[in-house]
């Protein structure tokens, strides 16, 4: 279960195209730029899916992908650098 702001219950929105949720949901805000909002928004319509489902698939995806990596490699296709 979830709590808005008010600390009222409720619950977390139903997944939707056979998507599930394991566990708890948090919520994240992440700043884009406004081309890549309006890539992601065309898409989901396009799509038929919510932004937020682009994002989490997304984000899972590339987690996955990372997982399997060395974290010099990770940190260099991000192009950043470790601090040492």
């Amino acid at each position: 279960m979830v709590k808005d702001l008010e600390g009222s219950a409720k619950c977390p929105p139903m997944p939707r195209n056979n998507a599930t949720y394991i566990g708890d949901t948090v919520m994240c805000s992440v700043f884009l730029g406004t081309k890549q909002d309006a890539r992601l928004r065309q898409l989901a319509h396009e799509l038929g899916v919510t932004k937020s489902e682009l994002i989490r698939a997304a984000v899972e995806d590339k987690l996955r992908d990372w997982l399997t990596k060395n974290k010099d490699v990770i940190l260099n296709e991000l192009n950043l650098v470790r601090s040492k």
